[in-house]
């Protein structure tokens, strides 16, 4: 079973179209209800050419689901090295493996990868760094 969330407008009419029984799609929900989703998921993927960042890959590894990622723009950066499965090529076959891997990835191995990514966007780490910089703004 596959969800996707935070569809609207023209996306969502497309995605009704085309998904098979086996996806849900949901519009935009609020950010409780979001985590309550990540809450009961084990995967979450992000493929978008859209999404330079994915801040919600950070979320789902912060409640526990593996990410899984095409391997470009944003993403790439901030999980290199990190062993989550990436997807170099796009296709329906590699996506599957690296959803497969996900979902059978140790909790260990998850553990240590949240060990590794998420200190880098602790809130209280962010906020030193614009002060540090909004600082040396003033300072100059």
């Amino acid at each position: 079973k596959f969800m996707v969330v935070g569809l609207s407008g023209e996306a969502l009419e497309a995605a009704q179209e085309m998904a098979p029984a086996n996806v849900e799609l949901h519009r935009p929900v609020a950010f409780e209800e979001l985590q309550e989703i990540y809450s009961r998921t084990r995967v979450i993927c992000q493929f978008s050419r859209q999404e330079s960042f994915g801040i919600a890959l950070l979320e789902g590894l912060a409640a526990g689901c593996v990410p899984v990622i095409a391997n470009r723009c944003g993403p790439a950066e901030v999980f290199e090295g990190s062993g989550i499965p990436v997807i170099d090529q796009m296709d329906a076959d590699r996506a599957a493996q690296a959803i497969s891997a996900a979902m059978s990835m140790d909790p260990e191995k998850l553990s240590a990868i949240q060990k590794k990514v998420l200190p880098s966007f602790d809130c209280t780490l962010r906020q030193k760094k614009l002060h540090a910089v909004i600082h040396n703004l003033i300072r100059q």
